[in-house]
């Protein structure tokens, strides 16, 4: 396995981890807005996807608003190999 799928994957052990550990909306919106102060910028948007994947399911109501927050980040990666995984990724949640 490449290292670059055993990343997804832990992402994914990561993602039901806090969906059994979050059912608050509110703490989950406290969490997506503390994953935005990571320092680097393709580790904090894939985080922001699967944090942004918990939040929908715990609160569908703002499931609009959290989506286009997400493509409108992930738009911002310059790399153009580095932007399709990260938008492969977004797709797949």
């Amino acid at each position: 396995m490449s290292p670059d799928m055993a990343v997804i994957d832990e992402l994914r052990h990561l993602e039901l981890h806090l969906e059994d550990e979050f059912t608050d909306a509110q703490k989950v919106a406290e969490l997506y807005e503390l994953v935005q102060y990571a320092a680097n910028i393709v580790p904090r948007l894939y985080l922001l996807i699967m944090v942004g994947s918990v939040y929908v399911k715990v609160a569908p109501n703002m499931r609009k608003e959290i989506v286009l927050d997400l493509v409108e980040m992930c738009r911002g990666v310059q790399h153009p190999l580095r932007g399709l995984f990260l938008r492969n990724y977004l797709l797949q949640q």
